[in-house]
This record gives structure tokens, C-alpha cells and sequence, in this order.
């Protein structure tokens, strides 16, 4: 395995995940929804990515545990965006 295209595949992952959230983050306050459940499951998963993209810049030993690691969060991420989603706004949005 090609430990260096691997890792560079993986902090893509992440970079892409961090998007993500940043971007639902952003529909949270624009619907003003802050500070509700949702928020507080953005600020866990956002924690998460934290935590995992500075082990990435760390450098990582163990690359495939590391690389089941961000597919959970990624599992994770994508059912918190579908929450996300389906949530009402709390203001009507202004057009």
C-alpha cells in the first residue's frame, strides 16, 4: 500500500468532512436554529474532526485504524446532516 497517497486520500476525507460541517453549521444559523440539540451535536462532531485532523497533522502510525476512525465520523456526520436537513427553520427565511 502506498502510505503516502493513503494519507493524502484520508485528509481529503476529513478536509471534505469539515466542509460539511461548516456549511450545515452555517444553514443552522441562517434558519435560527443555534443552540438547540442539533447545534450541541455540531459542536461534538466538529470537536471530532478537530481532534482527528490534528492527529492527521501529527502524522499517523496506524493508518488503516485511523482511516476507520474518519468513516465512522463520516457515518456520523452524514446522519447529523440529515437531521440537519429535515429540521424546520425556526424564522421564515428571508428572500
Amino acid at each position: 500500500m502506498d502510505t503516502s497517497s493513503s494519507h493524502d486520500q484520508i485528509a481529503k476525507k476529513l478536509q471534505d468532512m469539515g466542509a460539511m460541517l461548516e456549511m450545515q453549521a452555517r444553514k443552522l444559523h441562517d434558519d435560527g436554529n443555534e443552540g438547540g440539540a442539533l447545534s450541541r451535536d455540531q459542536q461534538e462532531l466538529h470537536d471530532a474532526y478537530r481532534a482527528l485532523k490534528t492527529r492527521l497533522e501529527d502524522g499517523i502510525r496506524d493508518l488503516a485504524a485511523f482511516d476507520r476512525e474518519v468513516d465512522r465520523l463520516e457515518e456520523r456526520v452524514t446522519a447529523w446532516m440529515g437531521q440537519v436537513e429535515t429540521r424546520p427553520a425556526s424564522r421564515p427565511s428571508r428572500s
